[in-house]
């Protein structure tokens, strides 16, 4: 871009879109279209955006920046965006057309999860039951009915999956296996099935990973 480099990037649901960002905007790739479009300029005063992601329809980008999150239309129309008030913001989230769940620093969690509506508004801060702090990963299933987060363990995870609605815990489950190098670092992927509540979790790096299917 012409102020530097691409620092964040992501594809829409349906494949259409390409949403990426420099130092100081936010922009719109049409891939039917082959063509670029500025959702977010410099002068609007949003700063570095480092991550962003798309509402499950793909209607609006919600994005994360320096102590601060948002949301905008495709065509950069109703940008909304609100200050952190001291949440430790990670760099991740999980997004529905109706809620938007940002989980923390894995450096600082404490087991509190910030909840949104669908735009980025009604900010509120909820906790975890359990003593579960979320620093191995918070995951959104796949209707947003569910919410699971991981705990490392020696040679193992530990996942609790929790009720999105009350946060109430629903089932625990723990896998193990003798090479505990594929739980070294937070799983690549916890997948997670509303109607049949069933899920996998997809733990190591590069191609030393192991997989667990589990039911709750």
């Amino acid at each position: 871009t012409a102020n530097g480099g691409v620092m964040a990037a992501k594809a829409s649901p349906d494949g259409d879109h390409i949403a990426f960002s420099d130092l100081d905007s936010l922009y719109l790739y049409s891939i039917s279209n082959d063509s670029v479009s500025t959702v977010i300029s410099n002068d609007q005063g949003i700063g570095i955006i480092g991550a962003m992601t798309f509402t499950q329809q793909g209607s609006r980008i919600v994005f994360l920046g320096d102590d601060m999150y948002g949301s905008v239309a495709l065509d950069g129309s109703n940008l909304i965006y609100g200050d952190s008030h001291g949440y430790a913001l990670g760099d991740s989230m999980i997004c529905y057309d109706d809620t938007v769940w940002i989980p923390q620093d894995f450096t600082k969690a404490s087991g509190q999860l910030l909840r949104l509506d669908g735009t980025c508004q009604k900010p509120s801060v909820v906790n975890f039951t359990q003593g579960d702090t979320g620093k191995d990963g918070v995951f959104g299933s796949e209707q947003g009915r569910y919410l699971a987060t991981a705990s490392l363990m020696e040679n193992g995870i530990r996942m609790r999956i929790y009720d999105s609605g009350t946060l109430e815990l629903v089932a625990e489950r723990e896998f193990t296996h003798t090479d505990g190098n594929y739980f070294a670092r937070e799983p690549r992927g916890i997948c997670l099935f509303d109607d049949a509540r069933a899920g996998v979790v997809l733990c190591g790096y590069d191609q030393h990973t192991i997989s667990f299917n589990f039911t709750f």
